[in-house]
Protein backbone atom coordinates (compact mmCIF):
# COMPACT_ATOMS: atom_id res chain seq x y z
CA UNK A 1 0.00 0.00 0.00
CA UNK A 2 1.22 2.96 -0.84
CA UNK A 3 0.22 6.18 1.70
CA UNK A 4 1.41 9.98 1.46
CA UNK A 5 1.60 11.92 4.79
CA UNK A 6 0.86 15.73 5.00
CA UNK A 7 2.95 17.04 7.35
CA UNK A 8 3.66 20.68 8.98
CA UNK A 9 5.20 20.05 12.09
CA UNK A 10 2.37 20.78 13.98
CA UNK A 11 0.42 18.48 16.62
CA UNK A 12 -1.47 17.10 14.12
CA UNK A 13 1.70 15.71 12.42
CA UNK A 14 2.82 14.26 15.98
CA UNK A 15 -0.69 12.79 16.00
CA UNK A 16 -0.89 11.51 12.79
CA UNK A 17 2.24 9.61 13.75
CA UNK A 18 1.65 8.43 17.10
CA UNK A 19 -1.59 6.62 15.09
CA UNK A 20 0.45 5.47 12.30
CA UNK A 21 3.07 4.08 14.96
CA UNK A 22 0.08 2.45 16.78
CA UNK A 23 -1.84 0.78 13.59
CA UNK A 24 0.94 -0.58 11.77
CA UNK A 25 -0.73 -3.88 10.90
CA UNK A 26 -3.62 -1.31 8.71
CA UNK A 27 -0.94 -0.55 6.50
CA UNK A 28 0.73 -4.11 6.42
CA UNK A 29 4.31 -4.83 6.07
CA UNK A 30 5.71 -3.57 2.71
CA UNK A 31 3.64 -0.49 3.16
CA UNK A 32 5.35 2.79 1.49
CA UNK A 33 5.08 5.89 2.87
CA UNK A 34 6.16 9.45 1.98
CA UNK A 35 6.00 12.27 3.96
CA UNK A 36 6.01 15.57 2.02
CA UNK A 37 6.12 19.52 3.46
CA UNK A 38 4.44 22.11 1.10
CA UNK A 39 5.76 25.65 2.17
CA UNK A 40 4.06 28.83 0.39
CA UNK A 41 5.55 30.39 -2.67
CA UNK A 42 7.15 34.40 -2.41
CA UNK A 43 4.85 36.52 -3.77
CA UNK A 44 6.80 38.09 -6.76
CA UNK A 45 6.11 41.83 -5.12
CA UNK A 46 7.97 40.41 -2.04
CA UNK A 47 11.05 40.01 -4.08
CA UNK A 48 11.65 42.90 -5.09
CA UNK A 49 12.47 43.93 -1.41
CA UNK A 50 14.28 40.70 -0.40
CA UNK A 51 16.07 38.44 -2.67
CA UNK A 52 13.30 35.71 -3.81
CA UNK A 53 16.90 32.96 -2.22
CA UNK A 54 16.50 34.48 1.61
CA UNK A 55 13.16 32.96 1.03
CA UNK A 56 13.92 29.96 -0.44
CA UNK A 57 16.91 29.11 2.01
CA UNK A 58 14.82 29.76 5.24
CA UNK A 59 11.67 27.67 3.96
CA UNK A 60 13.99 25.04 2.56
CA UNK A 61 15.62 25.15 6.26
CA UNK A 62 11.99 25.30 8.08
CA UNK A 63 10.88 21.93 5.96
CA UNK A 64 14.29 20.14 6.65
CA UNK A 65 13.38 20.57 10.46
CA UNK A 66 10.25 19.28 10.31
CA UNK A 67 11.15 16.53 7.73
CA UNK A 68 13.84 15.28 10.25
CA UNK A 69 11.17 14.67 12.53
CA UNK A 70 9.91 12.27 10.07
CA UNK A 71 12.92 10.80 9.83
CA UNK A 72 13.64 10.21 13.83
CA UNK A 73 10.72 8.49 13.87
CA UNK A 74 10.92 6.67 10.54
CA UNK A 75 13.94 4.81 12.21
CA UNK A 76 12.91 4.30 16.04
CA UNK A 77 9.30 2.50 14.81
CA UNK A 78 11.22 0.94 11.44
CA UNK A 79 8.94 2.52 8.84
CA UNK A 80 9.99 3.27 5.50
CA UNK A 81 8.94 6.53 4.84
CA UNK A 82 10.15 8.85 1.74
CA UNK A 83 10.40 12.92 2.67
CA UNK A 84 9.71 15.30 -0.56
CA UNK A 85 9.96 19.37 0.57
CA UNK A 86 8.46 21.41 -2.13
CA UNK A 87 6.87 24.70 -2.56
CA UNK A 88 3.09 25.43 -3.42
CA UNK A 89 4.07 27.17 -6.87
CA UNK A 90 6.05 23.69 -7.24
CA UNK A 91 3.11 21.35 -6.37
CA UNK A 92 0.99 23.83 -8.47
CA UNK A 93 2.93 22.89 -11.97
CA UNK A 94 3.58 19.36 -11.14
CA UNK A 95 -0.44 18.66 -11.06
CA UNK A 96 -1.65 21.03 -13.29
Amino acid sequence: MKTSLAVDGSPYTRRMLDYLASHRELFGAKAACTAMTVVAAVPPQVTHFIAKQVFDDDFSHEAQKILKLIEVFAKRHEHQIATLEATRAQHEENHA
